[in-house]
């Protein structure tokens, strides 16, 4: 899925959170990209926000252990190890960790 802002527009954003994207995020981004950008850029409820309005995907994210302040992603993400989150961790689909 590529964003481009009038893509975006449609859902109705909060004005702030539309300029910054408008910004930050090159028309054609794809979902993913998108959303690591938010989270990167510590604008983690937007992240969150886009991910409500778009849904999962089907992409799995596969580490052997995961260590961040946030991480939102929109498929699953499976951990072999342990998860080490400070705040946020938001997938679309499901989180899976081994370790402990």
């Amino acid at each position: 899925m590529e964003f481009t802002k009038k893509f975006l527009r449609a859902k109705n954003p909060c004005a702030d959170g539309f300029r910054w994207f408008s910004r930050h995020v090159e028309d054609g981004s794809g979902y993913q990209e998108a959303l690591d950008t938010l989270v990167n850029a510590g604008r983690v409820g937007d992240a969150c926000w886009l991910l409500s309005q778009f849904g999962p995907t089907s992409a799995v994210l596969v580490l052997d252990t995961l260590e961040a302040d946030a991480i939102v992603f929109a498929g699953t993400v499976q951990v072999r190890g342990s998860i080490d989150v400070g705040s946020v961790i938001q997938a679309g689909r499901s989180i899976r960790a081994g370790g402990g």
